[in-house]
């Protein structure tokens, strides 16, 4: 059976391939957040760079609505941009959060 997209997001995440960043989908650093691992496990061809950063089809702080259609899971962004952003959790944290409660 073809891995699913929760499944991708979190080796993404535990790959070690990503920075971490906050505040952003993706800096101009080339950091991610943890939605940013997610958009660019989806399609990693409609980053575009800016000059604060790149943009996910002209999306820098929120997942676009086109990803937020095709996720087969509940996708609370509030939940996952606190984690990421305000606490601080590792990738590796949110990949367990993911693997336990999505």
């Amino acid at each position: 059976p073809e891995i699913g997209l929760k499944e991708k997001w979190v080796e993404a995440l535990r790959s070690g391939d990503y920075k971490q960043g906050r505040g952003r989908l993706r800096n101009i650093q080339n950091e991610f957040c943890c939605l940013g691992v997610l958009c660019d496990v989806v399609n990693n061809s409609k980053w575009s760079k800016s000059e604060l950063g790149y943009q996910y089809n002209f999306n820098t702080n929120n997942v676009p609505l086109e990803i937020q259609a095709i996720v087969e899971f509940p996708l609370d962004e509030g939940i996952f941009m606190e984690m990421n952003d305000i606490e601080q959790k590792t990738f590796n944290e949110i990949a367990d959060y993911i693997q336990a409660n999505l």
